[in-house]
């Protein structure tokens, strides 16, 4: 940390989940994967108990479903965000 109370972080997360899609009544359903999701970030006080929070993430979400035609599917979505916000 630095002297006035200003850190960095990183976290890591995983999971898994399950998917439903609906293409003009067609239902395909699956599982989901979410990995890799990181996050790192900035506090920088603002005061006693208080920090504004600088923050970017990115993270992979992969589908993979069977169609009713029995055809598997996968969808891949890669997520990039940035964020501000306040610890309080």
């Amino acid at each position: 940390p630095f002297d006035n109370g200003d850190f960095f972080y990183v976290s890591a997360a995983a999971g898994i989940g399950l998917s439903r899609t609906d293409v003009s009544g067609d239902i395909n359903q699956g599982s989901t994967l979410l990995f890799p999701a990181a996050r790192v970030g900035f506090a920088k006080m603002i005061g006693r108990n208080k920090a504004l929070l600088f923050e970017f993430i990115a993270e992979s979400l992969s589908s993979e479903e069977l169609t009713e035609g029995q055809i598997d599917q996968r969808t891949t979505l890669i997520n990039l965000k940035g964020a501000i916000g306040l610890r309080f």
